[in-house]
């Protein structure tokens, strides 16, 4: 019976302790992560999806929202018979996939052309030779080294500096061909190049010598070629067109100029003896009886180049060793390099961006070098440098804190990731029976608070109750002993009390009460004994911190 009696009393506990769970798991929940968008344009004919999921793209424009700041991998899959033409927007360069980061307004832009592919860019070479005995490097490190390594490739028409080192026993004469003087040698890869340093022995007596031409491949069909040769003085250059040519009476100490000249479809392959290299012509400074051997082969092999197609997210730009990608803004991000070529890419961060790392045929974060063994893909992604701007509150008022541009609306929403550099202006909005009374922490005053995100921040915003707006009543009562009039009141912030007892228009006793703090007060006037007994009105007037003021009255029975 007992059981039955008590069980509604259960029931409402059950019910009690479940409330108070569910508003304890209420004001436990994190605040909404910020979305951002990123939208989407696809032109001709191909989609465009996304990984996480969201984003998938046909002709047109769409968009999704993802968490602020996250990355989003863009994936262009072109329809039959069409290719990726390039990314433009949050995404630039013509790989297949880009990186694309949500920020506060995202909008990439794929483009598909009709055809199998993008043509591959035209590369340039460059090729060097040297006589007698030294050696040609470039500057940038793997691309020259001859001796080993006399020629290179690329696209995109960048510059190449050379220089030259003569052996113990010979001195560097200076440079032919696409360079001239005793300097370094730089060379723009604008059109085929040829380079020629010669280096001369340190002692050359007077007199003649014979120079021998050894041609492996002699002839004027494809994969043959002929030999010009001339020196200062000769009426008429000397021609081999066979196998082997000797040239007697050649002078000593003079520069000899030897000129490859290839068949149809025919490129020069190498030098050897008294020359070194690939340049279509060398020059030697004879000392003695000397041979220069020579050999062509079918065209081909100075113009095959596999390509490198790069694609990278706004906020930065790439550029490669060698020259040929430099993708800062729409253009230079493929190109084209010699077979072998190792290229270095590095990434360069603009103003309020970090690098996010490679993918594709680069990874991680660091300097990226591809070895062109085969055609390469590689994506670099740039994020926005992001700091959190944290707003608190403070004061028993009630106000909201917005910022411009949006982000933060406090309220609710109270922190938010800006972009490192972003000008932020906070505008605090008490409620109508509330004050704004100030600033604090990276912000100070009462003014407009105006900053701009260089690290994270944090800023309370301090908000005062106006207790007179609020104040709507109060309790009044009279004593004999001791002979005083009591008021019970509810401060809801801070305010200056002044009470004064009335009969008939007249006062007849005062106090004011300084500075009371919020709270339950008690407050305590004594009756002056000329007063009669009766009826007397009690007014309690309040001066808050908001300098607003209010008066109520009430009716007492004195004693």
């Amino acid at each position: 019976m007992n059981t039955q009696n008590n069980q509604p009393g259960n029931r409402l506990a059950v019910l009690v302790v479940l409330g108070s769970v569910l508003l304890s798991l209420a004001a436990a929940a994190p605040a909404a992560e910020p979305q951002a968008s990123i939208s989407v344009t696809v032109v001709g004919s191909g989609r465009v999806q996304s990984n996480p999921t969201g984003l998938d793209c046909g002709v047109g424009t769409c968009s999704a929202g993802f968490p602020l700041g996250s990355a989003v991998q863009l994936s262009a899959a072109p329809s039959s018979g069409f290719h990726l033409s390039s990314w433009s927007g949050a995404c630039v360069g013509g790989a297949q996939q880009c990186e694309a980061t949500a920020d506060e307004d995202t909008r990439v832009q794929a483009e598909f052309a009709s055809g199998s592919s993008t043509p591959k860019p035209a590369t340039v070479p460059l090729l060097v030779s040297f006589s007698g005995k030294g050696r040609v490097t470039s500057t940038t490190p793997g691309l020259i080294d001859c001796g080993a390594t006399c020629w290179t490739s690329f696209s995109g028409g960048g510059h190449v500096t050379l220089a030259a080192m003569a052996a113990s026993d010979f001195v560097f004469d200076g440079w032919a061909g696409d360079c001239s003087g005793t300097g370094t040698c730089d060379v723009a890869l604008t059109s085929l190049r040829n380079v020629v340093a010669v280096f001369k022995p340190r002692s050359i007596p007077s007199g003649t010598s014979i120079l021998t031409i050894a041609n492996s491949d002699p002839g004027v069909t494809q994969g043959k070629g002929i030999v010009r040769v001339s020196w200062p003085g000769l009426e008429q250059e000397k021609v081999c067109d066979t196998d082997q040519c000797d040239f007697e009476g050649v002078p000593n100490g003079v520069r000899v100029k030897i000129q490859t000249v290839p068949a149809a479809n025919t490129e020069f392959s190498d030098y050897g003896d008294a020359c070194t290299g690939k340049a279509l012509q060398c020059v030697v400074i004879l000392n003695q009886d000397a041979g220069v051997g020579t050999g062509f082969q079918n065209a081909g092999a100075l113009t095959t180049a596999f390509g490198l197609n790069l694609t990278r997210s706004g906020g930065g730009a790439v550029q490669s060793v060698p020259p040929g990608i430099d993708c800062g803004a729409n253009t230079g991000c493929r190109a084209a390099f010699k077979p072998g070529l190792t290229v270095r890419l590095t990434a360069n961060p603009g103003t309020g961006y970090a690098f996010g790392g490679w993918t594709g045929d680069c990874g991680g974060t660091a300097a990226c070098a591809v070895s062109m063994t085969v055609s390469r893909t590689v994506s670099a992604a740039f994020r926005a440098a992001r700091d959190q701007l944290r707003i608190s509150k403070s004061g028993r008022g009630i106000g909201t804190v917005t910022t411009d541009p949006p982000g933060i609306a406090c309220g609710s929403d109270c922190t938010y990731s800006f972009r490192r550099g972003t000008a932020v202006t906070l505008h605090a909005a008490p409620n109508s029976k509330s004050r704004f009374s100030g600033w604090t922490g990276a912000c100070t005053g009462k003014g407009q608070c105006s900053l701009t995100i260089a690290a994270p921040a944090e800023i309370t915003a301090g908000f005062d109750r106006c207790a007179a707006s609020v104040l709507s009543s109060f309790a009044a009562s009279a004593t004999r002993r001791p002979r005083r009039v009591s008021l019970r009141v509810t401060l809801a912030d801070r305010a200056t009390a002044r009470v004064r007892l009335l009969r008939g228009g007249a006062t007849l006793t005062s106090r004011t009460f300084p500075n009371q703090t919020a709270g339950a007060k008690l407050l305590r006037v004594p009756v002056p004994s000329r007063a009669a007994a009766g009826k007397a009105k009690v007014e309690l007037r309040l001066k808050d911190i908001c300098g607003r003021t209010r008066a109520l009255t009430r009716t007492v029975q004195l004693r």
